[in-house]
């Protein structure tokens, strides 16, 4: 072979441009990387491309082969060497960055329940009496004593593992902090509930003492809380004055009921405290922590929203100097707002000016100055309440705000401790409805703050012992003179945000309260009240924030975000208790209503594996021809039986009432059986049912998202076995857990119904009925014909009556069959859709195509199988075929 010299310099160079070039280098690896990205090209093919690539001549001979040159062929093969090396290498990177996912194969029997069950026995242990007495029968042994005095009393199991070294600097830190912005807190609210500060600093000391004894959680910060202490129990003191006809704003009595002209306002408040803590404790006691489970965070989450706007809006007084009267009752809070605007003129401008420059700074700090020292490492808050209110105390005592500005003032505050006094039971029956709701809601807190923290780090809440220890706290508190208490969200957050590890932090919030009271509390009797409403109306800041989380729950779903809504105009429009027996009764009927309709789906398969999907949700998973598999993913009742049958429905396809009635109109008046299996009813259930060509043959019904069964689903999952079978479809269950097993054992279900159409999966199910329909050759394949196989030529359609007539042909995976029809003596008829509503075990189930086989059926003489025989006979007798099949029946 010869190349004259031109070409051959051509070529030489070609070869050295591409090993020099560094850009075309880098083309050789972008080929190779393009080709590595088809995995299913050989390495032939791969070669031949990166030949291509190369523009070098083939090897195969032509005008474009390598010339005879020993020079030229070494280099030509030294460079196709460097670049199948490169092309191996980039093979191995490309399988060491992507690993083959692992794939596994199991071959197993088909399994039903009855199959599955004889071979794997289930353990059916049955408790004894004595066991089951056992259970009611209290231990009274010494260790199980000691354990139950841990369990009511906590501070015994994490006080003797405490670490003094790595807890107590911490814990003292955070205590002096919290208290630093509790003082200020804690008398505002007081505030807002028309009693005197000091009693608020009280509500800061006497709870957090019971709790830290029996609460659970380590991290919990028990007081007045604005929404508890402050805004219902305000709200309830104000509604009870007015039933008592006592002057609320000069606490004045003298004009009150006969019987109550002793009660001062103080004392609303403290029973206030008591009924909750009898309320909760009796909760605890019967172990009824469970019912916070049905408040939502929603319902929570609107609720805390609309009390916000309440607490700031009893603080508009106080911030603007306008005098204002108390609201309550429907429309409340709109009212507070109209006597504002028609009062605005009477605006102190000064109370304006302070309020501003004290909110102005208590947010800079929050906003801009604690944020920076958070980066610096220092997780806790600057005190700036503190020096807030130790300026404003000084500023009022120098300038005399009250006498030059006419600004309102704390006034005087005691600087001691009320001795214990007995609360005042006569309001009880003014009081007890009012206090449920407050219940309600301080629990809540409670629970919410230690069951979030509990969870950080690692350790159990009881909520039946956190109702024992909150209701014993108001109880305890209430004989001290002390507001309703529970956790408080902002503080509890401080507390474990700045390192707080136990309970130990609100003893030393408790001594830091009890020197307030009674070594500082004197000097700030000249407090201004705006200073305080501006403390509170930042603290609230935190809380409207919440408004974010309605487009949260709107975006997750309309219905959760609209319980949202209707609690929060509730409790803006109807006062708080009435939004709040609104937003729970709105939120029950949304779980009522959830429940009832669960989500349903038409399921497919993968790629033809035994993983099984919704339709729906994945483009690759496809229907099986004539199968037709539902999933219904919620508890089966008698609340939503009509809605598992319209979905079942719609998801196959099926209209069983439509069929029936079809079926009654095209059968002869004079046939008194209309679906029994005679020649005429069958051909007249083709023609009704070839009209419908994309009726599936078979339905499974996938029941593994079952939670539970009630009697009126097992009924109704016999009622649709048996009106499928009337119209020759095939209707399965699979996937059922152990329980619903166990619900349609002791329902007898499996009486009237084969557990061997109880599959153990949904594969199971789709490939028995495949086998089935390999075995009479009627193989199911993709849904892609539209086109349904006629029901009557399908062997597992057909009941021993259809068989035994000579009319019809019926296909078998040996051929056709054409009439007279001869069974063979081994052929055996697999069940028809009737058939799985008798006894396995029954002959009728799967007989003999042989005339003993019949003969042995029907010389039983059962009188079930008698009275079947002769209505079926008289209906053949009716069709006018008797005499086609006498040679059938003589014995």
């Amino acid at each position: 072979m010869t190349m004259d010299s031109n070409s051959n310099k051509d070529y030489n160079l070609n070869i050295t441009d591409y090993s020099s070039d560094e850009s075309d280098n880098g083309l050789i690896l972008n080929n190779i990387n393009k080709l590595n990205n088809d995995t299913k090209l050989n390495n032939n093919s791969m070669k031949n491309k990166l030949k291509q690539s190369l523009s070098l001549p083939s090897l195969s001979g032509g005008s474009n082969s390598v010339p005879n040159s020993p020079t030229v062929d070494h280099k030509y093969m030294q460079n196709l060497n460097a670049a199948t090396l490169l092309m191996k290498n980039s093979q191995q990177i490309l399988i060491e960055t992507n690993p083959p996912s692992p794939s596994f194969s199991i071959t197993r029997p088909v399994y039903n329940v009855s199959e599955f069950n004889r071979n794997y026995i289930p353990n059916e242990t049955k408790k004894t009496t004595r066991e089951k007495v056992s259970r009611f029968v209290p231990d009274v042994s010494h260790t199980a004593w000691i354990k139950r005095i841990k369990t009511f009393i906590p501070i015994t199991r994490w006080l003797p593992a405490y670490n003094i070294r790595e807890c107590l600097i911490a814990d003292i830190v955070v205590g002096i902090t919290i208290a630093s912005f509790q003082v200020p807190q804690s008398m505002g609210y007081a505030l807002i509930a028309n009693v005197n500060p000091i009693y608020g600093l009280y509500t800061a000391f006497f709870p957090a003492l019971m709790y830290t004894i029996l609460g659970t959680s380590h991290h919990s910060a028990v007081g007045p809380v604005a929404i508890v202490a402050g805004l219902m129990t305000g709200t309830t003191i104000v509604e009870v004055c007015d039933d008592l006809k006592i002057d609320l704003v000069n606490n004045d009595s003298t004009q009150a009921l006969e019987g109550y002209k002793d009660i001062k306002v103080i004392d609303i408040a403290v029973m206030i405290s008591m009924i909750i803590g009898l309320y909760i404790l009796i909760f605890g006691i019967f172990r009824l922590g469970f019912i916070s489970n049905f408040l939502s965070a929603h319902f929570v989450s609107g609720f805390m929203t609309s009390a916000a706007l309440h607490i700031f809006t009893t603080q508009i007084r106080y911030l603007t100097g306008v005098h204002l009267n108390n609201y309550t009752g429907m429309l409340a809070l709109p009212k507070v707002y109209i006597e504002y605007f028609e009062k605005i003129r009477d605006t102190n401008l000064t109370a304006v000016v302070i309020s501003i420059i004290c909110v102005s700074l208590l947010l800079f700090f929050k906003l801009v100055v604690e944020r920076l020292v958070q980066r610096m490492g220092l997780k806790l808050p600057l005190p700036i309440h503190l020096f807030i209110i130790i300026g404003g105390c000084l500023i009022s005592w120098a300038m005399n705000l009250k006498q030059e500005y006419q600004i309102d003032i704390v006034g005087p505050i005691p600087d001691y401790f009320q001795s214990p006094s007995v609360p005042k039971f006569k309001l009880f029956k003014y009081m007890w409805s009012r206090c449920i709701p407050v219940a309600v809601v301080s629990y809540i807190l409670t629970l919410s703050v230690g069951q979030i923290y509990g969870a950080k780090h690692n350790y159990k809440v009881d909520s039946n012992q956190e109702m024992i220890a909150l209701g014993v706290t108001n109880i305890w508190s209430s004989f001290f003179a002390c507001l309703a208490s529970c956790a408080s969200i902002p503080r509890s957050s401080v507390q474990e945000g700045g390192g707080g590890k136990t309970q130990i932090v609100s003893i030393i919030n408790c001594i830091c309260i009890m020197i307030v009271i009674l070594v500082l509390s004197t000097l700030m009797s000249d407090l201004p009240k705006c200073v305080l409403a501006s403390c509170i109306a930042c603290a609230l800041a935190s809380i409207f924030a919440k408004f974010q989380e309605f487009w949260s729950y709107w975006k997750l779903s309309k219905l959760d975000a609209s319980i949202w809504m209707i609690t929060f105009l509730g409790v803006v429009i109807m006062n708080f208790d009435y939004g709040i027996y609104l937003g729970f009764g709105c939120s029950l009927l949304l779980l009522i209503y959830k429940s009832q309709r669960p989500k349903t789906y038409s399921l497919g398969s993968i790629d033809y594996s035994d993983i099984y999907v919704p339709i729906s949700k994945f483009k690759r998973a496809r229907e099986l021809d004539g199968v037709k598999i539902y999933q219904f993913c919620g508890p089966l009742n008698f609340a939503n039986i009509q809605y598992f049958k319209k979905e079942l429905q719609i998801r196959s396809g099926v209209d069983v009432t439509l069929i029936k009635e079809e079926l009654k109109a095209m059968t002869p008046r004079n046939s008194c059986f209309p679906f029994r299996d005679t020649k005429t009813s069958k051909i007249t259930k083709e023609l009704v049912l070839e009209r419908k060509p994309n009726l599936p043959k078979y339905i499974i019904v996938d029941c593994s998202m079952l939670s539970y069964i009630d009697s009126a689903g097992v009924t109704t999952l016999k009622k649709i076995i048996q009106n499928h079978a009337d119209i020759d479809i095939l209707v399965s269950l699979s996937g059922c857990p152990v329980h619903i097993e166990a619900t349609l054992k002791n329902e007898e279900f499996f009486s009237e119904v084969s557990s061997d159409r109880v599959y153990k999966s949904v594969h199971d199910a789709v490939t028995y009925i495949r086998d089935c329909e390999r075995t009479i050759g009627q193989p199911i394949y993709e849904k892609n014909t539209g086109v349904r196989k006629p029901i009557s030529k399908v062997l597992t359609s057909l009941s021993l009556d259809s068989i035994m007539s000579n009319e019809s042909n019926i296909k078998t995976n040996v051929g056709v069959i054409t009439k007279p029809f001869t069974p063979s003596p081994l052929t055996r008829c697999p069940d028809s859709p009737r058939s799985i509503l008798k006894d396995s075990n029954s002959p009728r189930n799967s007989p003999l195509l042989t005339r003993s086989g019949r003969s042995q059926f029907y010389g039983q003489r059962k009188p079930g199988a008698i009275l079947m025989f002769s209505g079926q006979l008289f209906g053949v007798i009716n069709s006018g075929h008797f005499f086609q099949i006498i040679p059938y029946f003589w014995i």
